[in-house]
Order: structure tokens, then sequence, then C-alpha cells
């Protein structure tokens, strides 16, 4: 299994292996450990080497209240919301991270002693655990919206006043993981922590930061190179609707004059605009509509090549789609 992970991670024999592996590896911690590692191992390769973040000190979060229903190290069950299992964020129980705690703090054991300290810390959370919810009653902080829509929701949790994330962090139970985590892991914070993160996300991140931000209105070509911090959503209009994805010396009024009239005008407009001239048809636009079930549009003028305009103002309309999204077999220049 471990070279099929290195060598075809998508291929159908790992994934026969993977399956056969886990179910060996459900009593046997030491063997867990290892698979852990694999699948730790494959989940990287696997990731996309665009670098995109979400925003977590500045991000809208909700604080909820509830009656502990069940307690687990996988994290805990709310009377008042029922089917919804709240994971402790930003905290990582798996054998793979205790174990790379556990030998960080003693790096001189076997494998046989590392496994066995695994189940003593876990049998040791289950214990913590019992303890700390023992007043029946929690506090959450989580993401906006997410009990509404979500089955498995991460959030930091607080029981009788203690942070429960970050004692299992301290108490060696867990290893912290900032991939885990989301908005509201800032409640595991202090308050000169989460006012530092909120003014460095502030500075750092481009593409949809308030009207009374000043960095929204200065164009920062240091941030993309050397600090780029953008949601997926604002790396994507960067790159098809404002920007380019590629600079070509040869086209020096479409790929770089362009792009920097464009993002003027979204940063002080609130808005993208075509702002040049016409290009050939686009035969993109009735087929994007209909996938995102957008309102049917009525004949208009050609819309500029890098996306599509509002035709009822025109060329220099609203773009609200790029034309780079569908199909390259479109007559483009």
């Amino acid at each position: 299994m471990a070279i099929l992970a290195d060598v075809a991670p998508y291929s159908r024999e790992y994934n026969t292996y993977r399956q056969r592996v886990g179910r060996q590896a459900q009593d046997n911690t030491e063997l867990e450990i290892e698979y852990e590692k694999i699948l730790n191992r494959v989940k990287k390769t696997r990731e996309s080497v665009i670098r995109m973040q979400d925003r977590h000190f500045t991000a809208p979060v909700d604080e909820i209240a509830g009656t502990v229903d069940s307690v687990s190290p996988g994290g805990i069950t709310l009377k008042e919301f029922p089917g919804r299992q709240f994971q402790f964020s930003s905290v990582s129980t798996s054998a793979a991270d205790m174990s790379a705690r556990i030998l960080g703090e003693q790096n001189n054991l076997t494998r046989s002693e590392v496994a066995q300290e695994v189940d003593s810390r876990r049998g040791g959370m289950q214990e913590y655990l019992s303890k700390a919810f023992a007043g029946g009653s929690a506090r959450l902080v989580v993401p906006r919206g997410a009990t509404d829509s979500s089955e498995n929701i991460r959030a930091v949790i607080l029981a009788d006043g203690e942070n429960v994330n970050r004692e299992l962090i301290d108490q060696g139970y867990g290893e912290y993981r900032e991939d885990l985590g989301g908005a509201e892991a800032r409640a595991m914070k202090g308050a000169i922590g989460r006012a530092t993160g909120s003014l460095a996300e502030g500075l750092a991140f481009q593409g949809d930061s308030g009207i009374l931000n000043p960095m929204h209105y200065l164009p920062s070509p240091g941030h993309t190179k050397f600090w780029q911090e953008r949601t997926p959503l604002a790396q994507y209009l960067n790159n098809e609707v404002v920007g380019t994805r590629m600079r070509r010396w040869q086209r020096p009024v479409h790929d770089f004059l362009m792009p920097y009239l464009r993002g003027k005008a979204e940063r002080m407009l609130g808005e993208t605009r075509c702002l040049h001239p016409a290009g050939p048809k686009n035969t993109t636009g009735a087929r994007a509509r209909e996938k995102l079930k957008l309102p049917s549009q009525a004949p208009h003028p050609t819309p500029s090549p890098g996306c599509l305009c509002d035709p009822a103002a025109g060329s220099n309309g609203r773009c609200f789609l790029p034309d780079t999204l569908h199909s390259q077999s479109d007559d483009r220049p």
C-alpha cells in the first residue's frame, strides 16, 4: 500500500489495498499509525498547488449553546441539534498525529512502545472528556450558518468556562492542525492574538476587503508575489475576470494594461467592467447561463474576450462571468 500511495494514489489497486489495510488496522494501533501516515501523505499529494486561504480572524461566526447528549474523541452531539456532530476544531486526535507528538517528547521509543502510549493517552482523553462535560452543558463557536447546512461541524467547545480544544492540545491528547480549523478557531486565541490576526488579515487578504479598508483601493503587486492571501472566490476573480492567467509580452495591452485598468475600476467602483475593445464572437454565454441557471439574456453587443457583460449596459456593462470557464473549442485570439 505504501508503494502504491507513492506511485499510483489514484489507481484502483491502491483503493483496494487501502480498504483492506484499513480493516486490519482497526484492532492494531501500531498498524493504524502507519496506515494514517500513508493516508496523510496521499492527501498532501492530491492537494491543489494553487494557494488559497480562508479568513480565520475576520470571517463571521455563530455562538450556540446546548445540552450535551454524547461525548467521544470525535466530538460531541447536542440535544438541541439532532443529527449534528460538533468536532474539535484545529485538533487532530488521530493515531498518526498522536504518535508524532509522543516521539517529539520521547524519541527513543520503539514502535510497540509508541503504540502502547497512544492507547494509554486515548484512555486518558476519554476520561478527561467525561469529566469536562460532567455539567451537561456546553457553549460552542462555529462558522456562520454551519448548523443549517452541515452535519459534521468544526467547533471550538467550551465547558464550564474551559476551552476544551486548547486543553486537549495542552494535555497531550491531540495535535494542533491549522488545516482542520476555520473562522471558529480564533476562539482558541487570546485577545492579543485575535487582534493581531485581524490586523494581519486586513493587510494581507486581497480582493474581498471592505470599502473602509485603505488596502481595498491600493494596487499591491508585492502582495501577489510575497504575501498572497486570497479566498478561493477572490483568487478566481483575480485570475479569470479582472486579471489574466498568463502575462505575455507579445500582448502588452491585453495582458498588462487592461488587467490593471479593470482592477482599478473594480477597486474604485466595487464592480468589474469590460474596458477593452470587443473581441470575437463568444458562443459560451448561453451554455454558461444554462449551467448556472442564470436568467436568459436578450441579444446584445459582442462582449470582450475576458468576461460576459450585462447586455442592458452595453459593451461597457458589468462583468459577471468569464468565458475562460468553458471549453477551449471556442474561437479566441
